[in-house]
């Protein structure tokens, strides 16, 4: 497993972090708080459903859902330096 065992434990709390900046910075209202949410439990419900295997799919899941809440929160890309 090695080193991509870890990420599924770093993009799970990023998710619910960049969740919780945006309803408190006031980016996100509850509509899209809610929305998120949604797409989280219907991830973890369909995505292994679909696919033989599509548990090991979720941290992909949410590593895109993350992308997109860098996004959305930050207003564009967060730059590195």
């Amino acid at each position: 497993m090695g080193t991509l065992s870890i990420l599924p434990w770093i993009a799970h709390p990023v998710y619910w972090a960049l969740v919780f900046a945006g309803w408190t910075t006031g980016e996100f209202g509850p509509a899209r708080v809610l929305i998120f949410i949604a797409l989280w439990f219907a991830g973890l419900i369909v995505i292994p459903r679909l696919l033989p295997a599509g548990f090991l799919l979720f941290p992909s899941y949410i590593a895109i859902l993350d992308v997109a809440l860098v996004l959305m929160v930050f207003k564009g890309d967060v730059r590195l330096r």
